[in-house]
């Protein structure tokens, strides 16, 4: 009887394979790959802070910390943070050393206390893809 019952449900994993926002995500992508090969400075390119206001828009709008970001306060954050995004360019989880250790708990912080938890993790996922998705500090 309980075999039965289990039987009855499906997998709803093909249904949401269509997600409606992921077009916002691929822009988001292209804005930031743009800006990395415009720029050296591609951490404070107007494309790298459209698309990361573009992804959060789209994926975290009901958070009010959301609601709140302005092109002036994404661009403030990376200005910033760009010394230390750059000197941790390339680390991971599995790579990163004690002095690069202090460099991503300034950025993870002060990412989350802009964007809040879940903007800081999406946003940082296209400036530190590695080191900052991957390392969770707090002070």
């Amino acid at each position: 009887m309980l075999y039965q019952f289990y039987k009855e449900f499906s997998d709803p994993s093909e249904e949401f394979q269509d997600e409606p926002r992921a077009f916002c995500y691929e822009l988001a992508c292209k804005l930031i790959n743009e800006a990395k090969q415009e720029s050296s400075n591609w951490y404070v390119h107007a494309k790298t802070i459209q698309g990361i206001l573009l992804l959060l828009f789209c994926w975290n709008f009901t958070a009010r910390k959301t609601k709140k970001l302005t092109i002036s306060k994404v661009r403030n954050l990376l200005e910033n943070n760009k010394n230390e995004l750059a000197q941790i360019e390339g680390y991971s989880l599995l790579t990163f050393d004690g002095p690069c250790e202090e460099k991503i708990k300034k950025v993870y912080n002060q990412f989350r206390d802009l964007f809040g938890q879940t903007g800081r993790k999406q946003s940082s996922e296209f400036i530190e893809p590695e080191a900052i998705c991957n390392v969770g500090y707090q002070n």
